[in-house]
């Protein structure tokens, strides 16, 4: 379909965007929640999230997270694009917070959550800006070191 075409059904580019951001959001959050619930236990659990961004970097479509640039592009100028790319942002802490709430207290969860998605959106942009699929490996590593001072600090 030419661009022009895509711009005809949409009433603006703004509302194009929110659709593609809305398309997107729903089949990552589910693609992670299939992959998630196919495996045990919180380290294998958070190895797929990883596994599956590193595939994602590798693949040929890689540029880079579109949250990011939506976020970026339209800030707080068109809430109802920017509010998807938050949400999606949202849905993963969630998302990790419910994996690691199987081992950990609820405050815990919470922090690691937020530093996985940090973690993520770093390789990311690193992956895109250096053309470096192995960040997904060395974030993953990282998060693996903070689990175990977490399980360390938890048994104390």
């Amino acid at each position: 379909m030419a661009f022009q075409s895509m711009y005809n059904n949409f009433e603006g580019r703004e509302t194009l965007a929110k659709e593609v951001l809305e398309w997107r959001h729903r089949g990552v959050i589910e693609e992670l929640t299939a992959r998630i619930a196919a495996v045990e236990g919180v380290d294998a659990k958070l190895k797929t999230i990883f596994d599956w961004h590193e595939v994602w970097f590798t693949s040929e479509v890689f540029s880079g997270c579109l949250f990011e640039r939506a976020i970026a592009e339209y800030g707080m100028s068109e809430p109802d694009v920017s509010d998807v790319a938050v949400r999606h942002k949202k849905a993963l802490l969630n998302l990790f917070e419910e994996v690691l709430r199987e081992e950990f207290d609820a405050g815990e969860a919470k922090r690691l959550a937020s530093v996985i998605l940090m973690l993520i959106d770093g390789a990311t942009a690193h992956a895109r800006a250096f053309r470096d699929p192995r960040m997904a490996r060395q974030a993953w590593r990282a998060m693996q070191a903070l689990l175990a001072e977490a399980r360390q600090r938890s048994a104390h």
